[in-house]
């Protein structure tokens, strides 16, 4: 009967720790899940300044090193509780100046970004990003995206709509996110073509 307690993780590289209630979604392999913040941030380079979407952001795994790294962040997730959360870890790591979230259903038909942005960053449930991507990169005016997918036959759909909408596949990598088993992380990295 008593609350459950936070549990936590540290993202080491970026002098961050993260809490979450053992309801919340959290990457289940920490060496793997920083490798992918890693690795999202050595994609994008110069974030400081730069606006940034972040898509599916759940209790913050990306939008806090992001903002970290210099970006002003905006993180949309369906999920309220996971967005209290997200802001509570935000003001815990002294980000709070640099991120701000919402509760936004992603795959609702009026599910629209909050403006203009220069990247977005989205790691979306198994079956893809959904019916409003192509409309997110078009309004958004972005040059740069990263994709997270623990699916890659949904990657796939999304990132051949991505071509379509102008975004070329410039890197791409296979993460073993759950050793022994068929499930692996992709990860994406796309960039406007003018």
């Amino acid at each position: 009967g008593e609350a459950p307690a936070r549990l936590g993780y540290s993202l080491l590289h970026q002098g961050l720790h993260l809490q979450f209630f053992p309801h919340q979604f959290t990457q289940v392999n920490h060496q793997i899940n920083q490798m992918l913040i890693d690795d999202c941030l050595s994609y994008l380079k110069k974030l400081s300044g730069k606006r940034v979407f972040d898509l599916f952001c759940g209790i913050g795994n990306f939008s806090l090193p992001l903002a970290r790294a210099g970006a002003q962040v905006t993180g949309l997730e369906v999920a309220a509780d996971a967005v209290v959360q997200a802001e509570h870890n935000a003001a815990r790591n002294r980000l709070a100046n640099g991120v701000q979230f919402a509760t936004a259903d992603l795959y609702g038909t009026d599910a629209d970004l909050p403006g203009p942005c220069d990247v977005l960053v989205l790691d979306p449930p198994r079956n893809g990003a959904g019916p409003n991507l192509a409309s997110w990169v078009q309004k958004s005016g972005g040059t740069e995206m990263v994709y997270v997918s623990c699916n890659p036959a949904s990657f796939a759909v999304d990132a051949a709509l991505l071509a379509r909408c102008g975004f070329r596949l410039q890197r791409v990598g296979i993460y073993d996110m759950f050793p022994h088993t068929a499930h692996v992380e992709t990860m994406g990295y796309f960039v406007r073509q003018d």
